[in-house]
């Protein structure tokens, strides 16, 4: 009796202990977590979801976690996690501002409106809170209501010039007459790139040379802008009209600039280190090299990261081309990617082709050899659970990836010059597991028996499938879309089907090879059209199954660079949420005419 007391009283002790260092490495977590939310958001979503596994009722984590899910766009889980903090805190004015922000994000302005008369109540002198309960009561039409808010915003935060002139302009609007016709300037921003048939920018159009239509319905022009680069481009031909053709640029006086002009756009090199193979890293590399041997722009910013299992910045933001070209040339650029690979599934893959494989030899030899039946039979139990398994880590893995790449949107999304991002990558897709699911199923067809004797028993894979991840990358579309964030792609395994020889990869039985090359060219296609999708979604332009991938990076940066902009206030006036079409339009039906594909027409959506 005395020793099971004894037993037992110990294991009390050793579960006491063991919770009490869960939550000292909880509050750890918090502290590293809470720390990383305004440089690292996504890393802080890793850390912070880590400490929350160890000690979900630590105070403050909700919160924090919630302003993390925020900083990286994952309004949904950011809205959970602060309820939960308001739960937990019901008297923190802060925590109810910022749900009231995700439910403004949300498209909820209601429930928002009422976090924010909460944390104004709670917080009476704190002029964000007001500020913030105005603009939630102007968006549900309660004019003077906002106005009596931001007068008492404008009187606690008395040198914030900005919300005077705010307060300024919202009052003048309510002294009109009530005859006024008033806009809704909520306008609809589409950049937009059009070249002719040789892939040339086609310069000179004019307003009235393009139709914009919305869900098929065309919308008026309200605004139209041209950004040129100055060089020389294809000239449409002239059409009837008082307004004459802009003038050269090498009739423009030269005159040195007095200081370092601001900068008109932004380039992101975002080379994915995670997906791309060491061969193609090189060979994109080498592409890079030359573009910035030729790169000189004195209004222009730079930025590159290498996106793997982590992002690693390969040189931050910089106006000196040859800064970047400097890098490029590094022998870090090889340690980047050797990073950038680590923990990947990449590794993993290859060891279980090659187990499939072996074992697809063993049962194919079965009824000769009494070894080689027993392995095929043992073999047949594990594949589908190490399928599964590597789902589970591609899962992981890839969640990871899509968080920090929609991390780098919303960051880049903040900023008001014309912004592009250049993804360099040999493809990924977003149903993890999909390929480890499908090579089982190659190498071994369950309606076909596996193509094993009989007397070895082939368990039914029907049930591996594979999900797209819609809830993690439709926000980085969504992200982009809203900020005007262009991103072009490079498939930097140039053209398809040129595989280089490779002595390591497995030779396939003769009895599922077709199967199997199947998949695989499958899940290269899948890895393209994910690609593919990111470009059409954002604006941007797919280049694929070409080994000029110079070519294709020359043509991301004069689209980024000889562009129009139109403006439209959209006919439906109903922000419903919902997915909106954009088509474009320009009068001569050889140009082609590259934009966004639409918007999520969000309260705040533009």
């Amino acid at each position: 009796m005395r020793e099971a007391i004894f037993g037992a009283a110990f294991l009390a002790m050793a579960a006491s202990a063991a919770a009490q260092n869960g939550a000292a490495n909880a509050r750890e977590l918090l502290a590293r977590g809470s720390g990383l939310i305004a440089s690292q958001p996504a890393e802080a979503v890793r850390i912070l979801e880590q400490a929350l596994r160890l000690d979900p009722g630590l105070p403050t984590l909700r919160f924090q976690l919630g302003l993390a899910y925020h900083a990286i766009g994952d309004e949904a889980d950011a809205a959970d996690e602060l309820r939960e903090a308001v739960g937990q805190t019901p008297d923190s004015a802060v925590a109810h501002n910022y749900l009231g922000i995700v439910l403004f994000r949300l498209a909820d302005p209601k429930a928002a409106l009422e976090e924010f008369r909460t944390a104004a109540r709670l917080a009476p002198k704190d002029p964000n809170a007001h500020f913030n309960l105005g603009e939630a009561l102007a968006r549900t039409g309660d004019s003077n209501g906002a106005v009596a808010e931001l007068r008492v915003a404008s009187g606690l935060a008395p040198g914030d010039a900005g919300l005077v002139r705010l307060l300024d302009t919202v009052e003048t609007k309510l002294a009109e007459p009530a005859g006024t016709i008033k806009v809704d300037v909520r306008q609809v921003l589409v950049p937009v790139v059009v070249t002719d048939a040789a892939g040339h920018h086609v310069t000179g159009l004019r307003q009235a040379d393009f139709h914009v239509f919305e869900d098929g319905v065309e919308q008026k022009i309200t605004a139209f802008s041209v950004e040129s680069s100055g060089v020389p481009q294809i000239q449409p031909a002239a059409k009837d009209s008082a307004v004459p053709p802009p003038a050269a640029a090498a009739s423009a006086p030269a005159t040195p600039p007095t200081s370092a002009p601001k900068p008109r756009r932004t380039y992101m090199i975002l080379l994915d280190t995670l997906h791309t193979s060491f061969l193609h890293f090189v060979t994109a590399r080498e592409a890079l090299v030359k573009l910035f041997h030729e790169e000189h722009s004195e209004d222009t910013q730079y930025v590159a990261v290498a996106l793997g299992v982590s992002p690693e910045m390969v040189i931050n933001v910089t106006h000196d081309a040859s800064a970047v070209l400097a890098v490029l040339e590094s022998k870090r650029m090889q340690k980047i990617w050797a990073d950038g690979q680590m923990g990947g599934v990449q590794p993993e893959m290859e060891r279980f082709r090659r187990q499939l494989s072996d074992l697809r030899y063993a049962c194919d030899q079965a009824n000769q050899d009494e070894a080689l039946q027993v392995k095929c039979a043992a073999g047949l139990q594990q594949a589908s659970q190490q399928a599964r398994q590597i789902a589970e880590l591609d899962r992981a893995v890839t969640t990871g990836f899509l968080r920090q790449f929609r991390s780098l949107v919303a960051q880049l999304a903040r900023a008001r010059d014309r912004r592009t991002i250049v993804l360099v990558s040999d493809g990924f897709q977003v149903e993890p597991g999909r390929e480890a699911f499908a090579l089982v199923d190659a190498y071994f067809p369950f309606a076909s028996h596996c193509f094993v004797p009989a007397s070895i028993y082939c368990p039914p894979n029907e049930t591996l499938s594979a999900s797209r991840m819609a809830d993690e990358f439709e926000p980085i579309l969504k992200l982009a879309e809203a900020g005007n964030v262009t991103i072009d792609t490079i498939d930097s395994r140039g053209l398809y089907g040129q595989q280089a020889f490779d002595a390591s990869t497995p030779g396939t039985s003769s009895v599922v090879d077709g199967a199997v090359g199947r998949v695989e060219r499958n899940n290269a296609t899948a890895g393209g059209n994910t690609l593919a999708e990111i470009a059409g979604a954002t604006g941007g332009t797919a280049f694929h199954d070409s080994n000029n991938l110079l070519g294709g990076m020359e043509r991301a940066f004069a689209d980024g660079r000889d562009y129009y902009t139109l403006a439209y206030v959209p006919s439906n006036a109903n922000y419903d949420g919902k997915f909106r079409a954009i088509t474009v339009q320009v009068r001569s039906p050889k140009a082609k005419v590259t934009a966004k594909r639409g918007y999520w027409a969000t309260p705040g959506a533009q």
